[in-house]
C-alpha cells in the first residue's frame, strides 16, 4: 500500500501499476481461499473467515478497477479504487482482529 500511494504522489504510473498488481496477487495468494486463511486465523476468530475472503474480492476487484483506469484522465477513479482497498484492508483488520 506504501508503494502504491508513494507512487501516487509521485506520479509514477508505472511503479503504481506495479504496486498494485504485487497486492492484487498477493491477496489472492493469502486471503482468496477460505480453507488457507481459516488455518491463519486464531480458533476463536475462525467463523470470520469470509470477512477475510470477502475482503480479498474487494481488493481484487479495486486492483482491476486502477489497472483498466490508469490511463484516464481523470484519476479519480484510480484514487477512489486505491482508497476502497484502503477500507477493504481496515474493515477486515477492525473485524477479524477486534481493533
Amino acid at each position: 500500500m506504501v508503494q502504491m500511494q508513494t507512487a501516487f504522489i509521485v506520479g509514477d504510473k508505472a511503479e503504481a501499476l506495479k504496486a498494485a498488481t504485487a497486492l492484487g496477487e498477493e491477496s489472492k495468494h493469502l486471503l482468496a481461499d477460505e480453507v488457507v486463511m481459516a488455518k491463519m486465523l486464531p480458533k476463536a476468530q475462525v467463523h470470520k473467515v469470509r470477512i477475510a475472503t470477502t475482503s480479498a474480492r474487494m481488493i481484487e476487484e479495486n486492483v482491476e478497477m486502477i489497472k483498466a483506469n490508469m490511463e484516464n484522465v481523470r484519476r479519480d477513479t484510480v484514487q477512489n479504487a486505491y482508497l476502497d482497498i484502503q477500507r477493504a484492508c481496515m474493515r477486515c483488520h477492525n473485524l477479524v482482529r477486534d481493533w
